[in-house]
């Protein structure tokens, strides 16, 4: 279960980025682990290395996620407002990613296929969960302190 302290990271990340702009978190949430859940069949073909990359490869992509993305949001009233939240959400994502290594990530797919990435932890590593669980902690307890919700944006209705 590899996986588990990967999307509790990124859910954690997208916590306070939608909490610190007074956004709707449930879109935040649900777009911080859109990449991953777009990969689910490279899980399923493990058995067949070239498939699983290949899937994994074109859908674990800014372009691909923001499609699904923009899909998604025209079930809401608002559509520009849902898939901003979401798109949020992806970002966040693929900035957690970029540290990981090895290799990087096709952040240009389908413009380019170089990756990109700083190669600063292992993917397995829980180095960046511990890191972004102590964030999120002080953030937290910061809010705690201060008293008051923190918010740069006050409206934060869909």
């Amino acid at each position: 279960m590899s996986w588990l302290p990967d999307w509790i990271t990124h859910i954690l990340l997208a916590f306070v980025l939608a909490d610190l702009l007074g956004q709707r978190k449930s879109l935040v949430l649900i777009g911080a682990v859109l990449p991953d859940v777009l990969i689910a069949p490279f899980v399923l073909f493990r058995g067949a290395p070239e498939l699983a990359y290949a899937f994994y490869s074109i859908f674990h992509t800014p372009f691909a996620s923001l499609t699904l993305a923009a899909s998604a949001s025209s079930a809401f009233k608002k559509q520009w407002k849902a898939f901003s939240l979401l798109a949020l959400g992806v970002a966040s994502h693929f900035a957690l990613d970029i540290f990981q290594a090895p290799g990087g990530y096709q952040l240009l797919w389908p413009l380019s296929t170089a990756g990109f990435g700083f190669d600063l932890f292992y993917s397995d590593s829980l180095f960046l969960p511990a890191a972004v669980l102590a964030l999120f902690i002080a953030y937290l307890a910061a809010k705690k302190f201060l008293g008051k919700k923190y918010s740069l944006n006050e409206q934060a209705q869909i």
